[in-house]
């Protein structure tokens, strides 16, 4: 069975456009949810990396975005104080070995 155009208009038109202005300010969005990402860059003799992050920031998680070779290195230890986002891994990765974190932050 067809549908006319006549008989979708009749059926839609109660629908109203609402713009960001007609959203309660307690409603999540998209805008009102940021993050930043931080990464940590661990050389062949690293245990220890930091970097600059927005002050409140959480941790919301972390991936290994670049490995050199086989890095022995099986744990991370994410920690923040202030701006300051540091990262220790269990073991160094050994020479001519590296491996990279990028870590997720929310942002406050």
């Amino acid at each position: 069975m067809a549908t006319s155009a006549s008989s979708i208009k009749k059926r839609v038109s109660h629908l109203v456009e609402v713009d960001t202005s007609d959203i309660v300010s307690g409603a999540i969005t998209s805008p009102k949810i940021a993050y930043e990402t931080a990464t940590l860059a661990f050389g062949a003799s690293d245990t220890t990396k930091t970097a600059t992050v927005t002050a409140g920031a959480v941790i919301f998680g972390y991936y290994v975005s670049a490995k050199t070779g086989t890095p022995g290195a099986k744990l991370l230890t994410l920690s923040i104080d202030g701006t300051t986002l540091t990262g220790t891994i269990d073991s160094a990765p050994g020479s001519g070995n590296g491996i990279t974190y990028t870590v997720i932050l929310i942002k406050p």
